[in-house]
């Protein structure tokens, strides 16, 4: 019974797989900001780049987890000369992981909110 236990444990907060390409569908501030995002990921951690409006054209470098079906990442952009901090928090769909939805935050402000699909 422990052992099932401490296996149960561990499937239960492994990381999603979620390297590869998504597009995302943000809505932030009532605005539509589409993105293409390239996910590489070493265990729980995450990191890549975001290219959408605003982004340089090499995109945004984005830092970030994946613990079970969470996920969650941040980039920093200036946009009409303000720097922010834009958090992406949410749900990976636990079968295939190949949708997301979630949260925008913008310096600590919820701000939006986004859903995102895996390119194969």
């Amino acid at each position: 019974m422990l052992t099932t236990l401490v296996m149960l444990s561990l499937t239960m907060t492994t990381a999603a797989e979620v390297a590869g390409n998504w597009t995302i569908a943000a809505k932030i501030m009532e605005m539509d900001v589409p993105l293409e995002c390239t996910f590489a990921q070493d265990g729980e951690t995450l990191s890549g780049t975001c290219k959408g409006p605003g982004a340089p054209p090499e995109g945004v470098r984005i830092r970030g987890a994946s613990t079970g079906t969470k996920i969650s990442w941040t980039y920093d952009i200036a946009v009409q000369g303000m720097d922010l901090t834009i958090t992406y928090t949410g749900e990976v769909d636990a079968d295939k992981a190949s949708s997301v939805k979630g949260e925008i935050s913008m310096m600590g402000q919820t701000s939006g909110a986004f859903t995102g699909t895996r390119n194969r």
